[in-house]
């Protein structure tokens, strides 16, 4: 089949506008989730904070992950808004983290 404007250059400019669009808001989502929550979290890796409730396994009471897996979640999420941003970030499994966290069960 030959390629055309409308078989080919068109689904391709739709799909690149809508990957766009939900990078845009992700980005935003991000960056306001990290503006509000990281510095309560950040040391969760740590020590256990009273406020936290563990089940058996160690997981967050009610969700599938650690506190130590939602903190890397969060400095990995730092660390992806701020290439996206054109900042300094380190080096680590980024994506990895992210991955774990949404492949937990709530």
């Amino acid at each position: 089949m030959a390629q055309t404007h409308a078989t080919t250059v068109l689904p391709l400019a739709k799909e690149a506008k809508a990957i766009a669009d939900l990078w845009k808001t992700l980005h935003y989502r991000a960056k306001i989730f990290l503006d509000t929550n990281s510095d309560v979290v950040i040391d969760w890796g740590g020590s256990k904070a009273d406020v936290i409730n563990e089940d058996a396994s160690g997981n967050i009471d009610g969700v599938g992950f650690t506190r130590i897996q939602l903190a890397n979640f969060i400095d990995s999420l730092d660390n992806l808004r701020k290439i996206v941003d054109n900042e300094v970030t380190t080096k680590g499994d980024h994506l990895g983290n992210i991955n774990q966290l949404a492949a937990a069960a709530i």
